[in-house]
C-alpha cells in the first residue's frame, strides 16, 4: 500500500509535466525527511537510506505509481535510481531538456523539494522563459524528457535540497551475462557510477567547471585544487560494491582521467570488478601504443569491457582548438583512430556542435560511419561558441533532423 501522495496537477505547456503544489508527502514523514536531509554534508553524493524511504522506490507498487505519473511508455523496461541533490546558493542550472544518451528510449524523473528556494524556470523552444515551478516545502515536480522539456534555474538565492527519483531504461540486450562472485547489495538499480579521480587537465575548455570563465586566458577556477585521488582510496570504496551489470566511469567534471599517473591501475582493477569500464577523455594524452596495450591488458582480464569515449570537436587542429584549447589534435586523432580501427565496438566519439564547427558536421558523421563507431552529437547550449547564425542552424537542423 502506498504511503499516500497529495493531489497533483497535470499541465501540457510548454511541455507535459505534473506538479504537487503542497502536501506531496504526509507531513510527519516529510518533517522527518527534511530534518535528515538538512543534516547532510554539502559534499554528499550518495543517497542515504533515509530510514527506508529510498528503498520504497524499488518496490513494485511505487515503481508502477511513478511510471503512471510520468506517462512511461509501455513495454519499455525501467530502472530506478534515487539521488540526493544539494545545490548551493550562487549555483545556476543552464537550460536543458534532461535527455540522456545512456537512456535513449525514455528518461523521466520526479523531484521532491525541501525548504523554500529559487523556482525552476520553464522555456519554450526559442529559449524564452514562459513559466515557473515554485520550489517550496513539500512540493514535487515530475516529467518525461522530450525535445521540448527545456528547464533551468537562475542564480540560486539560498541552498536548494531535494530528492530526485530518476527512471531510465537500458536495453537488456546490452547487458553482458556476467556474475560477480561477491555481492554487497549496494547501489541498487544504478547502472553507471562516475568517479572523478583527478583535477588535472591539459585543456582549457571555456565552459568547463574547472575553467575561470572570467579570465581571458581561461585559467584555473579558484575553487580547484590540483590533486590526484590515491588509487588505494578509490579501490577501498569500489571493492565494497557489487558491480555486476554496472559500469564504472572515469570522467568527472574537473579533470581528464587520462592525466592520472595511475590510470592504468584504475582501469585494470575496474575491468576485474565491473561488466564495463568507460573512460571519457579529450584524447590528447598518452600515445597510440599505450591505448593499444591497455586494450590488450583489459581483454586479458576476461571479465569487463573497456570503452573509451573521445571528446573531439573538430577534424583539424584549428577547429578543435577553438574549444578544446591546448589539446594536441594530431595526437588525439591518432589515439582515436587506433582505438576505432582495432576496437570499434569499444570506441565512441562525442562531438559538440558550435558556431565554429557546424560546417564539419556532415564530414564527422561520414567519418564515424566509415570507421563504424558510435558518434554522440550534442549541440552546445552555452554562450561560448553558441550556434547563432541562421545558416548554421538551418544546416544542423537539416543534417540531424531536429528543430533549432
Amino acid at each position: 500500500m502506498l504511503i499516500g501522495f497529495g493531489e497533483g496537477k497535470t499541465k501540457t505547456s510548454p511541455f507535459p509535466y505534473k506538479t504537487w503544489d503542497k502536501d506531496f508527502l504526509p507531513e510527519s514523514l516529510y518533517n522527518k525527511l527534511e530534518q535528515q536531509i538538512n543534516q547532510l554534508d554539502p559534499t554528499t553524493t550518495i543517497c542515504p537510506a533515509f530510514d527506508g524511504f529510498r528503498d520504497l522506490w524499488h518496490m513494485p507498487q511505487y515503481k508502477q505509481w511513478l511510471q503512471e505519473q510520468l506517462g512511461w511508455p509501455p513495454d519499455v523496461p525501467a530502472l530506478f535510481e534515487v539521488k540526493v541533490v544539494l545545490q548551493k546558493a550562487g549555483d545556476t542550472v543552464e537550460p536543458n531538456r534532461n535527455l540522456k544518451a545512456r537512456s535513449p528510449k525514455a528518461f523521466g524523473s520526479i523531484q521532491i523539494n525541501f525548504g523554500d528556494s529559487t523556482p525552476t524556470d520553464l522555456y519554450n523552444d526559442d529559449q524564452r522563459k514562459v513559466d515557473q515551478i515554485e520550489f517550496k516545502r513539500n512540493t514535487a515536480f515530475c516529467f518525461l524528457s522530450n525535445q521540448f522539456s527545456w528547464h533551468g534555474v537562475d542564480t540560486i538565492q539560498n541552498d536548494r535540497r531535494s530528492l530526485v527519483i530518476e527512471v531510465s531504461t537500458l536495453d537488456k540486450a546490452e547487458l553482458k551475462p556476467v556474475k560477480n562472485p561477491r555481492t554487497y547489495n549496494n547501489f541498487r538499480d544504478h547502472t553507471m557510477i562516475d568517479f572523478c579521480i583527478t583535477t588535472y587537465c591539459q585543456s582549457k575548455c571555456p565552459t568547463c567547471p574547472r575553467t575561470n570563465e572570467r579570465d581571458p586566458n581561461f585559467g584555473l577556477a579558484n575553487f580547484i585544487s590540483l590533486q590526484h585521488m590515491p588509487f588505494s582510496v578509490w579501490h577501498n570504496v569500489a571493492d565494497k560494491v557489487d558491480w555486476s551489470n554496472k559500469t564504472i566511469q572515469f570522467c568527472g567534471e574537473h579533470g581528464d582521467p587520462m592525466m592520472h599517473p595511475d590510470i592504468e591501475k584504475f582501469i585494470l582493477a575496474g575491468v576485474e570488478m565491473a561488466w564495463r569500464v568507460q573512460v571519457n577523455t579529450n584524447g590528447g594524452i598518452r600515445s597510440a601504443k599505450w591505448y593499444d596495450e591497455i586494450y590488450e591488458k583489459a581483454e586479458n582480464k576476461d571479465y569487463g569491457d573497456l570503452i573509451f569515449v573521445f571528446a573531439i570537436d573538430g577534424l583539424t587542429q584549428e577547429t578543435n582548438d577553438k574549444y578544446r584549447i591546448g589539446v594536441d589534435f594530431d595526437r588525439a586523432w591518432q589515439n582515436f583512430l587506433t582505438c576505432a580501427r582495432k576496437y570499434r565496438r569499444l570506441t565512441q566519439w562525442d562531438f559538440l556542435v558550435f558556431e565554429h564547427n557546424w560546417h564539419e558536421l556532415e564530414d564527422v558523421i561520414k567519418t564515424a560511419n566509415e570507421l563504424d563507431v558510435q558518434v554522440d552529437i550534442k549541440i552546445n547550449r552555452g554562450d561560448y561558441g553558441l550556434l547563432r547564425s541562421a545558416e548554421g542552424k538551418k544546416h544542423v537542423s537539416k543534417v540531424l533532423g531536429v528543430e533549432l
